[in-house]
């Protein structure tokens, strides 16, 4: 409970006229502790008799001037006896039973004494110095007076404006590879072999020095014979021919050899102008033999191992982004060929061609093994346009050969050819005129003979992975063409055919396969099935 004297009283005035003692005082009671006015008295001993459940509340009274007659009265002293329900007495106390002070701004120096104080976490005694005193003997038996060993001194640093020091031993040690007269002896022998070749006076070239004439020379005088027998030349220089000159032809090249053991079902084939295949892709790991031949003209391919299945030649004259079949000559048979189904050695020419291989158009059981040899001596000679044959007369008359498709017209020159009597005509029909010449088997000078067959005959057969007849023996067959109507590869034989030992025909819609054989010709696919068209001439 509080007691305000401001509330009680209207000013110092009424304070100090209407009370003149202070013995009696009086305090108004808060309304909410149900008002009025209460005298706050004061005992004999000068005590301040408070009840037990009233706060005087001082921080909360308005000092005021209190004007007292008697001066005696205002020193009069005021005891507290009890604080807050406790008892105030002399003496020390605990913590809990003292008041709080502050100690004032300037407050000199108070004495403290005590038996112990207790130290900060982890400061240091006598039981945790053993290592600094340790540490201590030590500094001082380093700096004991005397020269010690080096390791027995202390380390130091010379400071940076340490003045000259004096140095005196009988021998110092040298830094680590530093030379001595025992490692001189390499560099004694150059400088006496340079002395030697300084020596005054000419000497041959293999006793001189090298030297190097300066960018800006002056010209020289030469005296003496200087045209020697051979003289360096440098820079481009005409040649004329005369003599026996020595040509070494540029030697073959001799690839390592790859090996082919897996069909190829990578390579995407599209068809070009009059039914040519063009092949394009990376070709299956392990399916192709690919070689570079950018300098080369002529190839000889072998290929060797225990293997089936069919190898097909290939060309790329744009760095084996494009390729394209090329067919080879076998070596000691008139055949030629792009595929094969057995070992086969043969020549190809690759001029204009950078690159060359061999690709496993089927699966292939085995290893071929596939060795070439490149060559800058041509193979064969193609003539690109047809060529004229004079007749020696000195007439500039020229007798013409034309392809055998092109039928001859009266525009073109005669070619007189003599029939040899060792080879017999075959008896034929059709009519080649009057022959003045005995032929063997004619009885008349009429000779019929035909070309091209009276009979036509077409059909499609379906091929599948076993042997099927494709058309029957026809003795009277001129011609029969076969041609591939889908994309499937066909092998072409007798009756046994297989599609490691049958005639390769490559699965691209429309390629032709011209045969000139009476026989009864088969087929047969590696997987799957394959329609084929064929054409039969016949008489």
């Amino acid at each position: 409970m509080s007691y305000d004297l401001k509330a009680f009283y209207d000013s110092v005035d009424e304070l100090t006229t209407r009370d003149r003692c202070l013995s009696v005082m009086y305090g108004r009671v808060p309304d909410s502790l149900g008002g009025g006015i209460v005298p706050l008295n004061v005992d004999a001993s000068g005590n301040m008799l408070i009840g037990s459940d009233i706060t005087l509340n001082v921080s909360e009274i308005t000092p005021v001037n209190v004007v007292q007659p008697n001066p005696a009265l205002l020193l009069a002293s005021v005891n507290l006896y009890e604080v807050n329900g406790t008892t105030v007495s002399l003496g020390q106390k605990t913590m809990t039973a003292s008041f709080p002070v502050v100690i004032a701004s300037n407050q000199s120096a108070v004495p403290i004494s005590a038996t112990a104080l207790p130290l900060p976490t982890g400061a240091a005694t006598s039981a945790l110095q053993t290592t600094g005193n340790t540490a201590l003997t030590n500094i001082e038996g380093y700096l004991a007076p005397g020269q010690a060993t080096m390791n027995g001194s202390v380390p130091v640093t010379i400071a940076s404006n340490q003045s000259a020091l004096a140095i005196t031993a009988a021998a110092l040690p040298l830094p680590t590879g530093a030379a001595t007269s025992a490692l001189q002896t390499t560099i004694n022998t150059s400088i006496q072999s340079i002395v030697t070749e300084l020596t005054h006076g000419q000497a041959t070239m293999a006793a001189s020095v090298p030297v190097t004439i300066a960018s800006n020379q002056s010209a020289l005088a030469v005296t003496g014979t200087f045209f020697q027998a051979t003289q360096p030349v440098s820079g481009t220089v005409a040649a004329t021919q005369s003599g026996t000159w020595v040509v070494t032809p540029e030697s073959d090249v001799a690839p390592a050899t790859q090996n082919v053991t897996t069909q190829d079902l990578a390579t995407v084939t599209t068809v070009g102008a009059n039914g040519q295949a063009i092949y394009t892709g990376t070709p299956t790991a392990g399916s192709a033999a690919s070689f570079v031949v950018s300098t080369k003209t002529t190839i000889s391919v072998q290929a060797t191992g225990s293997w089936s299945g069919t190898l097909q030649l290939e060309s790329s004259m744009d760095g084996g982004v494009t390729w394209s079949m090329n067919g080879g000559h076998q070596k000691g048979v008139a055949y030629n060929s792009s595929s094969f189904t057995a070992n086969f050695e043969c020549t190809t020419s690759v001029a204009g061609c950078t690159n060359f291989r061999v690709r496993a158009l089927t699966a292939i059981p085995g290893t071929a093994t596939i060795t070439i040899l490149e060559s800058v001596d041509p193979v064969a000679i193609y003539l690109l346009n047809s060529p004229s044959i004079l007749d020696g007369s000195g007439t500039s008359t020229k007798a013409t050969v034309l392809p055998g498709s092109t039928a001859a017209t009266t525009a073109n020159t005669a070619l007189v050819v003599t029939l040899s009597p060792n080879s017999a005509l075959p008896i034929g029909s059709g009519t080649i005129g009057t022959v003045n010449q005995g032929l063997p088997n004619v009885t008349a000078d009429a000779w019929p003979i035909t070309r091209a067959g009276g009979v036509l005959n077409t059909n499609q057969v379906t091929i599948a992975n076993t042997p099927t007849l494709i058309v029957a023996a026809n003795a009277n067959r001129k011609r029969l063409v076969l041609v591939n109507m889908g994309t499937t590869n066909v092998y072409f034989g007798g009756a046994a055919v297989s599609s490691a030992t049958g005639q390769f025909l490559v699965g691209v819609a429309g390629y032709p396969l011209p045969v000139y054989y009476t026989g009864a010709v088969y087929g047969i696919t590696a997987s799957g099935s394959q329609v084929i068209s064929y054409q039969e001439e016949a008489s």
